[in-house]
C-alpha cells in the first residue's frame, strides 16, 4: 500500500501547533518556578565583627563574593583550567570574564594523552566530540577535524621532544618567545642539537604551523568562556545572591522580589529615626521586628553571629547609629540605577526584559554568542596574517597596524561558505555550552537540526560587528554598558597570547 504523506501546508500547520503547545507548556512551567534572595551570613558577619561599620566596604566584599564567587585573583587561572572541571557554566561570572588568564605551569601536559585531554577541554570542557571536530575542521591541515587535531597534537609533541621551552610557551599561551624563535632562529638555553634543528626550514614550518593551531585553540577557549558567561548571565545573573529554578531570570522578576526588602529597609530607617528623635520606648521598633519576616530573619542571623563570637549586641549601640546613618545616605542619595528602579512602581519598569540585553548592548544570548563565533571564524582565515605582522620578511617592510587584534569584520574578506560554517559552529557550541531555552523549543527534522537555526541571531551579530569596526585599545576598561566594552567581552583575543612572554 502506498504511504499517504501530508501536504506541505498540513505539515506546516502541525509544526506550528506543536510549537505553540510547547511554548505554552514552557510558560506554564516557568510560572510555577520561583526566585528568592538568599540570606548572606558573610555580610552579617562583616557588620557584626568589623572594627568599623563601612557600608562601601561591605558592598565591595559582597560584590567579590557574588561576582567572583569569593575566589582570589591569584586563583583565577587555577579555577578556569582545573582538570576536574567539566562545565564552565558552573564558574562565577566574574571568573568567566578572565579571558586573559593563561595556563598555569602545574597543568602543563606531560604526555601525549594528557595533551589531547587538555586540547579537547580547551574547546569543550565536557569533551563534546561533535563540537571538537567541528572546530578543528577549520585548522591548517588535511582531512576531517579529528585528523587535523591529531596532526597538530603529534606535531606539538614532537616540538616537546626537540624544543621543550617552545612546547611550554605554545601550550601555556605565552606565544611571544615562539615568535622570537621563528624570527631569530634561536631561543634562550637552546642545546646544540636544538640549535641545529631550528635552522632547518622544515622545523621552522612545523613550529609556525603549531603556533597557528595553538592560536586558534586559544581562540576556541575564548569562545567557550564567552558562551559559558552568556549562559550564566541568563540563569544566574546575580550569582549566589539569588536562589532560582527558572531557566531565565528577568530584571523585572528580581525587582519584584527586592521591592519588599527595600520597603522593609525604609520602615526600619523611619522607625529608628522616630525612636532617636522622640526618646520614647521601643514599642514601634519591637512591633516591626516581630511582624516583619525579613527583619526577624535578619535579627536571628545577627544574634547567631554575635553568640558565636562572644559579642554583646547591646554594647554595639554606638556602631548601630553609624551604620544606620551610612545606610540611609547610601539608599536615599544614590544614583544607582538598581536602587532607583526599586523605588518605582512595578508597572513603571521599561528597561530590557533580560539582564543579558541590559549588559550586552541589547543583544540576546544567542546573538552575542554569534559575535564570538564569527570572530573565531575570522581568526581561522586571518590569524596567519596576524602572525606575519610580527614576522616581517627579510628586506621587506610590512604595513604595521597600531594594534594586533583581529581586523574589523568585513564580509568581503570572509571565505566562501563562511555563513554555513558559522551556523555549524554556533549550533555546535550552542548545544555543548550555551544550552539556551530555545535550543529544543521548535519542531525540527529527524536529524535534530532546524535548517534555519541560527540565521536570525547571526544576522544580529553581523549588524553589531558592522557597527563596531576595529576593536580599540582600552575597550576592556570601558563603561560597563557601552558597545565598546561589549565588543571586547564578546571577542577572541589572539593578540594577548602573541604578546605574552
Amino acid at each position: 500500500m502506498k504511504e499517504i504523506r501530508p501536504s506541505r501546508d498540513e505539515a506546516r500547520r502541525t509544526r506550528t501547533a506543536r510549537d505553540k503547545e510547547t511554548r505554552q507548556r514552557h510558560k506554564a512551567a516557568s510560572a510555577k518556578k520561583t526566585v528568592t534572595f538568599r540570606d548572606l551570613p558573610s555580610l552579617v558577619r562583616l557588620v557584626v565583627t568589623g572594627q568599623e561599620v563601612d557600608v562601601d566596604e561591605a558592598v565591595h566584599c559582597l560584590h567579590h563574593e557574588v561576582y567572583y564567587g569569593g575566589i582570589a585573583k591569584a586563583d583565577f587561572a587555577g579555577t578556569i583550567f582545573a582538570l576536574a572541571l567539566a562545565d564552565l557554566t558552573r564558574l562565577p561570572m566574574g571568573i568567566l570574564d578572565q579571558k586573559k588568564e593563561l595556563l598555569p605551569g602545574r597543568y602543563l601536559p606531560d604526555s601525549i594523552d594528557a595533551l589531547r585531554d587538555h586540547a579537547e577541554r580547551m574547546i569543550s570542557a565536557s569533551r563534546n566530540q561533535d563540537l571538537i571536530e567541528t572546530v578543528a575542521e577549520g585548522w591548517p591541515g588535511h582531512g576531517s577535524g579529528e585528523s587535523r587535531l591529531a596532526g597538530h597534537l603529534a606535531n606539538l609533541w614532537q616540538i616537546h621532544s626537540d624544543h621543550p621551552p617552545l612546547y611550554r610557551a605554545l601550550v601555556m599561551g605565552r606565544h611571544r618567545p615562539v615568535i622570537q624563535a621563528l624570527r631569530d632562529r634561536r631561543y634562550a638555553g637552546m642545546s646544540a642539537a636544538a640549535a641545529g634543528l631550528i635552522q632547518e626550514s622544515d622545523t621552522l614550518a612545523r613550529i609556525r604551523r603549531a603556533l597557528e593551531c595553538q592560536t586558534l585553540l586559544w581562540c576556541a577557549h575564548d569562545v567557550q568562556m564567552i558562551l559559558a558567561r552568556n549562559a550564566r548571565a541568563a540563569a544566574f545573573p546575580l550569582g549566589d545572591m539569588l536562589s532560582s529554578d527558572k531557566t531565565i531570570v528577568e530584571p523585572a522578576t528580581v525587582l519584584a522580589e527586592a521591592r519588599p526588602m527595600r520597603e522593609t529597609l525604609m520602615s526600619v530607617l523611619d522607625a529608628y529615626r522616630a525612636h532617636q528623635e522622640s526618646g520614647m520606648d521601643d514599642r514601634a521598633v519591637n512591633t516591626l521586628m516581630e511582624e516583619d519576616g525579613i527583619v526577624r530573619r535578619l535579627r536571628l542571623q545577627v544574634q547567631r553571629q554575635a553568640e558565636q563570637r562572644g559579642i554583646d549586641p547591646e554594647r554595639a549601640a554606638d556602631r548601630v547609629a553609624v551604620l544606620m546613618d551610612r545606610v540611609a545616605s547610601r539608599v536615599q542619595g544614590s544614583n544607582d540605577a538598581f536602587l532607583q528602579a526599586l523605588a518605582t512602581p512595578a508597572r513603571a519598569y521599561s528597561s530590557p526584559k533580560s539582564f543579558h540585553a541590559a549588559w550586552f548592548s541589547g543583544l540576546s544570548p544567542l546573538a552575542s554568542s554569534g559575535v564570538a563565533v564569527i570572530r573565531y571564524l575570522q581568526a581561522e582565515t586571518q590569524v596567519a596574517a596576524l602572525i606575519d605582522e610580527l614576522l616581517p620578511l627579510a628586506n621587506v617592510r610590512r604595513a604595521v597596524r597600531d594594534r594586533l587584534a583581529l581586523p574589523a569584520f568585513d564580509e568581503r574578506d570572509m571565505p566562501r561558505g563562511w555563513k554555513a560554517r558559522s551556523r555549524d559552529l554556533l549550533h555546535a557550541w550552542r548545544s555543548a555550552v550555551l544550552g539556551d531555552k530555545d535550543l529544543h523549543s521548535r519542531s525540527v527534522p529527524s536529524d535534530g537540526r532546524d535548517p534555519k537555526a541560527g540565521k536570525q541571531p547571526l544576522e544580529a551579530a553581523i549588524a553589531f560587528l558592522n557597527r563596531a569596526g576595529d576593536r580599540r585599545i582600552g575597550d576592556d576598561h570601558g563603561d560597563q554598558h557601552c558597545e565598546r566594552r561589549t565588543f571586547y567581552l564578546l571577542d577572541v583575543i589572539p593578540e594577548h597570547r602573541l604578546a605574552c612572554g
